[in-house]
């Protein structure tokens, strides 16, 4: 949970200055859109709070162009990881795992359903385990995109829309603490529900 959490809380002291810097950027879209997707790939395996780029991208590039940037980045970033995991994954497993285990994440990924990939695109370190995962058992294609497109639109949408709104209306700094937070919370309800479904199974 720290993994994400520290980059979250170091961030939150500077959004101020982000927000003031913003018209610096303005007049340069394409470079600003090219690290904003450069940004988000790298995120499958660094831990970078990908909604608060998200939401830095929509008070630059205004709601729509925003979605679209970071969309394309989040997909690129998801086909990365899934790539990654599908060609390197399972000699690392086998190494650092066992046959049992291993066993058990297959059935795991299995009951869980390619929908689930939608839900955890929106909880830190779940978003990118959760495509590590499929990759490692190599989920059909078919399978693994439509809920991915879908989950990455929504969370592009939802996050970019909230910065050009918070640009327009003057609380752009509120937004971005608005964008380190809520993932965070979501984490700590889905692991509080996950504990709950375990002790009812139990």
């Amino acid at each position: 949970m720290l993994i994400p959490v520290i980059p979250f809380l170091i961030l939150s002291n500077f959004t101020e200055p982000w927000a003031d810097q913003l018209q610096q950027v303005e007049d340069r879209p394409w470079l600003f859109s090219t690290v904003v997707v450069a940004l988000l790939v790298v995120d499958i395996v660094l831990p970078l709070p990908s909604t608060t780029i998200c939401t830095i991208a929509g008070g630059v590039l205004g709601g729509f162009v925003s979605t679209m940037v970071c969309w394309l980045g989040l997909n690129l970033s998801a086909a990365l990881g899934y790539f990654l995991s599908y060609r390197f994954g399972r000699p690392f497993a086998v190494k650092y795992s066992n046959s049992e285990r291993l066993e058990e994440t297959a059935k795991l990924v299995n009951e869980m359903g390619p929908w689930a990939l939608a839900i955890c695109r929106a909880l830190p370190i779940m978003a990118e385990a959760s495509v590590f995962y499929v990759g490692l058992y190599r989920m059909d294609l078919k399978r693994f995109w439509p809920p991915i497109l879908l989950a990455n639109l929504f969370l592009s949408f939802a996050y970019c829309v909230l910065g050009s709104a918070a640009k327009d209306q003057e609380w752009f700094g509120m937004a971005i603490t608005i964008s380190i937070f809520v993932p965070f919370f979501a984490m700590l309800s889905w692991m509080w529900f996950m504990k709950r479904r375990s002790r009812k199974a139990g």
